[in-house]
């Protein structure tokens, strides 16, 4: 069996909104429970509507957004490999 180069298990970015000064804040879910195995040696091609998530959930793998993962027994939910 391969090992995985990337695994992420219930990963989720929000965001929070406010459409105006005196309107209350929201949280929008840019991204939601997302889980991907990518074993070593394979291709993986991420495809949707522009603005369903899919750069979000780029950043998030890399480290350059916070987001929350139910996997705290596996660190946070997401492992380059190393």
């Amino acid at each position: 069996m391969s090992e995985n180069l990337i695994s992420v298990k219930n990963l989720s970015v929000e965001f929070d909104y406010q459409e105006n000064f005196l309107s209350k804040k929201q949280k929008i879910k840019a991204v939601n429970n997302i889980n991907i195995k990518i074993k070593k040696g394979s291709f993986f091609g991420l495809v949707g509507e522009s603005g369903s998530g899919k750069t979000t959930l780029g950043r998030a793998i890399l480290g350059c957004l916070l987001y929350t993962s139910d996997a705290a027994d596996e660190g946070l939910g997401v492992d380059l490999g190393g």
